[in-house]
């Protein structure tokens, strides 16, 4: 954007058959420029959105504690590794008490408790 309207500036000083060669020029050159790297963002964008997740491994016999109370199949949410997790438990899950991770059924944990 500067170079151009550099160009612009400095094909006033110019004769009119210099002035319009230079402003085609100027013009497609950052035309071309925007386009690539318009080009390059988007195809990061896509290759970013097709890439699957990455989800760290599960490490079961983790410990984590119930923040809150569920029963038998219900799910809540649990603290682990910093993140917020569901969870459920065939037994239930009381609250402060620390269950260990048995499993995971797609993104919910299955706990035991630790006894």
């Amino acid at each position: 954007m500067a170079a151009q309207f550099a160009a612009y500036v400095g094909c006033l000083f110019a004769s009119p058959a210099q002035y319009w060669d230079t402003i085609t020029i100027v013009t497609a050159i950052v035309i071309i420029a925007v386009g690539a790297v318009a080009a390059f963002a988007i195809v990061k964008s896509i290759q970013l959105w097709l890439k699957p997740p990455k989800v760290a491994p599960l490490v079961e016999g983790e410990k984590v504690v119930a923040a809150e109370d569920a029963k038998a199949g219900e799910e809540i949410f649990v603290m682990y590794r910093g993140e917020y997790w569901k969870a459920r438990s065939p037994k239930g899950i009381a609250q402060g008490k620390a269950y260990r991770i048995a499993s995971k059924d797609g993104t919910v944990l299955i706990l035991e408790p630790l006894e």
